[in-house]
């Protein structure tokens, strides 16, 4: 195995750490984030993180839609309004991609790792517990 990047940590591999802090800068991707278990729908529903420079009241909340094949949209709120739409896709287990420029990882202990363009990853912590709410059933009355 070669030298770790300078500046870099290297990543974790014990389960206790992997959920403890977001992955190391530079890093798409990283496997030691991930949940064991892929299950797409655990990334959908409401989180809450660090937000943009770390003011909570402008992106730090988000909420992710149900899937449509491999499509979701990621919602940031901005004063309490869900105001900027994402589109975004996995690009493999418990890893997903957005044209918005971000990346998230879905990691063990219900967390999601937030990394947008070349910025630091950020972690984020599930507001509920389930997804957004579910549409199907409900019927239009005239």
């Amino acid at each position: 195995m070669s030298d770790p990047t300078p500046g870099i940590a290297p990543a974790p591999t014990d389960p206790e750490l992997i959920d403890k802090d977001p992955p190391p800068w530079g890093e798409l991707c990283p496997n030691d984030w991930k949940a064991a278990e892929y299950d797409k729908t655990k990334f959908e529903g409401v989180w809450l993180g660090p937000g943009f420079c770390y003011k909570t009241e402008c992106a730090g909340k988000a909420s992710v839609s149900n899937h449509c094949m491999c499509y979701t949209c990621v919602c940031f709120y901005c004063c309490g309004i869900p105001m900027i739409p994402d589109l975004t896709w996995t690009c493999g287990k418990n890893c997903w991609m957005s044209e918005g420029g971000s990346t998230y990882i879905y990691g063990e202990g219900d967390v999601v790792y937030h990394a947008w363009l070349c910025c630091p990853w950020e972690k984020w912590t599930r507001v509920d517990t389930g997804g957004p709410p579910s549409h199907e059933g409900i019927t239009m009355e005239r």
